[in-house]
Formats: structure tokens, C-alpha cells, sequence
């Protein structure tokens, strides 16, 4: 059963654990993220107190205590971001029925994050297109969160591209 975690002593190693067991990049230190910064979570609360000491391969061998050994408030939950290799300025679509279309994301601090649609049109799609080494000729701007909104931070907001710029930087 899935659940999740409470941030009671939520540490920077704990994190590091998490990355590690998912497979990022152990040399890379991941953000440590408290009171439900994604959400309150849709599962229920199922570890807390968590202690860590970096060797663990996954934060179940890590010390705890495990549910209803303890009281959390579903606004305490523990959350990372594990760095993902990508390079700042790059920009990928995810969602689309193929690698031509999809949620524009665009990688900052190396990790990957979201374009808003407030000034988006045909020319920052133009742009994007490029940039991923496809034809700029018939690119489409989408809006409404057509390809999915995925949960992650924004990067860029009112981007105003005349179509003919080689990056939205």
C-alpha cells in the first residue's frame, strides 16, 4: 500500500536517500521540501520521524516510525526534488502522442520545470520547435493545459518570442 510521508525531522540526508533509491545522480544534492509543499497527498500518512544515515538503499531501511505510532496533519508532509540532468536553457515536450508535440517544459537549475500560457502564441512555438530540431513552419501554440499539467515549478512566464530568436532566453 502506498502512503506518505510525514516531515517531522524531514532531513537533507533523507532526501538524498530517496534520490538515490530512484536513481538520480548521487553526486547531486536534492532539494528537501516541507508542509505538503506538493499537496496533502491523496494516501495516507504511513512514516514519520524518518532518520536516515546516507548508506540506506531506500528510505524503508532507514529508522522510522510507522503508522499509528505517531500523530501528522496532512499540511506536515515530507517532499523532494532530486536533480535531473538536463541542461539549463534546454527544453523538451512531455505529455504529446509523439516527440513533436506536448506541455512545453524547460529545464533551470537543472531541473526540469514549466512555461505558463500567459503571452503564449504560434511564435514561442516556433521557437521551441527549433530548439528541439524540428520545422518551425506549422507550429502550433496550445493552451488549457492540453497535454497535462505536470506537477512542477514554473520557470518562465509571459515569454514574448518573435519567432525568429534561436532560444526563449
Amino acid at each position: 500500500v502506498w502512503s506518505t510521508v510525514c516531515d517531522t525531522n524531514w532531513q537533507d540526508i533523507d532526501s538524498y536517500v530517496v534520490c538515490r533509491s530512484l536513481g538520480y545522480d548521487a553526486d547531486k544534492s536534492p532539494i528537501t521540501l516541507v508542509d505538503s509543499y506538493f499537496s496533502d497527498g491523496l494516501y495516507p500518512i504511513g512514516i514519520n520521524n524518518v532518520a536516515c544515515n546516507g548508506w540506506e538503499k531506500s528510505l524503508l531501511d532507514c529508522n522510522k516510525e510507522t503508522y499509528l505510532q505517531f500523530e501528522c496533519a496532512r499540511s506536515d508532509l515530507a517532499g523532494v526534488r532530486c536533480y535531473e540532468d538536463c541542461a539549463d536553457g534546454s527544453v523538451r515536450l512531455v505529455g504529446g502522442d509523439s516527440d513533436s508535440e506536448g506541455t512545453v517544459e524547460v529545464c533551470n537549475d537543472n531541473l526540469w520545470g514549466l512555461v505558463t500560457e500567459a503571452g503564449w502564441d504560434d511564435n514561442d512555438a516556433k521557437v521551441v520547435c527549433r530548439m528541439i530540431g524540428f520545422s518551425s513552419d506549422n507550429a502550433i501554440s496550445q493552451y488549457g493545459s492540453f497535454y497535462g499539467k505536470p506537477n512542477k515549478t514554473v520557470h518562465y512566464t509571459n515569454v514574448h518570442c518573435t519567432g525568429a530568436e534561436d532560444s526563449m532566453e
